[in-house]
């Protein structure tokens, strides 16, 4: 039988009424728990061999939603729900459904959680960290990613610029590494798909990277050289 218990409250944003927490699932098929963020919400069917639990999922714009993970005892695996914008209010149980109460600005409504799949992969998030000039007096930076979702290359060694995108799913992550030949500028972009768990890099592009968007299924942006900006479009090798 499935036990939650919850500890360590934090506001997902400063005076937040919704939370995040560390999360403690006592039962006889427990997951790895570590790399996900949970509200502290959850709910168990009637004779304890299934738990609810409501993982955090913001978008690339930072708004928030959620998904709902179903952890089964008797079948031994885990799936998860389609990502639900908004935040959760509250997780029932009625006969064969979950319905989540949820806040979507500026009304309450009342979902059916559906889209349960096994071995969703994981969302992308994406930090930067040690982030310093390029060369003295430089307008661009450079420094290390921490990437988490269901499929992270090795990232060490590499130097990436403060600039990323991610598909709207965000189960494909965009990155892009500093690649300079001769002292002049130039990146390449990565791309890591959590789909395929496979990464994919593009041709060296000359220049610095000023924007990277996901447009129509191609990534674009701007770059700058010494004769100005102008837009590129990426090439994969």
């Amino acid at each position: 039988m499935y036990k939650a218990t919850f500890k360590n409250f934090s506001d997902i944003r400063m005076g937040s009424p919704y939370n995040s927490a560390d999360l403690e699932l006592s039962g006889g098929f427990v997951p790895d728990l570590e790399h996900a963020t949970f509200q502290d919400l959850f709910a168990i069917n009637s004779d304890g061999s299934e738990c609810y639990l409501v993982e955090w999922a913001f978008d690339a714009n930072n708004s928030p939603g959620f998904r709902v993970w179903k952890i089964s005892d008797r079948e031994r695996r885990v799936e998860k729900s389609a990502r639900i914008p908004g935040c959760c209010i509250s997780l029932q149980l009625q006969k064969d459904h979950v319905v989540a109460e949820v806040y979507q600005h500026p009304h309450k409504v009342t979902v059916l959680v559906s889209g349960f799949e096994i071995n969703r992969p994981a969302e992308y998030e994406v930090r930067f960290k040690f982030m310093g000039d390029i060369g003295l007096g430089a307008l661009h930076k450079g420094g290390q990613v921490e990437l988490s979702g269901s499929f992270v290359p090795n990232l060490e060694g590499h130097f990436f610029q403060n600039l990323f995108a991610l598909s709207p799913d965000r189960f494909d992550c965009y990155l892009v590494q500093w690649a300079f030949e001769k002292e002049e500028p130039g990146f390449v972009v990565w791309k890591i798909s959590a789909r395929n768990q496979l990464v994919s890099k593009s041709e060296r592009i000359a220049g610095c990277c000023e924007a990277i968007h996901l447009r129509d299924g191609q990534i674009v942006g701007e770059i700058l050289l010494n004769t100005g900006k102008r837009p590129y479009r990426v090439n994969w090798l």
